[in-house]
């Protein structure tokens, strides 16, 4: 197992190139610890922190589907950043729902839940499914308390 704080960022992106989901997460974590100032990321930072993170992301690399996610859906709603989200989100629920999420990151698995069934409520750039939002949030519940 590759230790990627041990390693430069040079070999951390040609990880990354080369496919390496931890590698492609390292990338877009190190873009977002780059020392920015009081104003935050600049816009440069951000896309590059973006194109990296969406690449772990589609690469099946859990904690970036739901990092990348979750930023999308906080963004000005914008219908093809909500889509987006919601894909991630989608992936990762039923990724849970399959057993494919370990108990070990279960919490990605019911947090990508809920937060699926509050943008089917709130219908912010995508269709508003109330009834199907409610469901999600009440298996997300379930699956919560089941685990306490």
């Amino acid at each position: 197992m590759i230790d990627y704080e041990k390693i430069s960022a040079l070999e951390v992106q040609m990880l990354a190139k080369q496919g390496d989901e931890e590698a492609l997460f390292e990338m877009a974590y190190r873009f977002e610890l780059m020392p920015s100032g009081d104003k935050g990321n600049s816009v440069e930072e951000c896309a590059w922190q973006d194109y990296w993170l969406e690449k772990a992301a589609d690469a099946g690399q859990i904690n970036a589907k739901m990092n990348y996610a979750y930023s999308l859906g906080n963004r000005p709603p914008d219908k093809e950043y909500c889509q987006k989200s919601m894909k991630y989100y989608q992936e990762l629920s039923n990724d849970f729902d399959a057993g494919k999420i370990s108990d070990e990151k279960r919490d990605i698995g019911i947090s990508a839940k809920l937060m699926l069934g509050i943008m089917l409520c709130e219908g912010n750039g995508i269709e508003r499914d109330g009834k199907k939002g409610v469901e999600l949030i009440e298996a997300a519940k379930a699956r919560e308390i089941n685990n306490l």
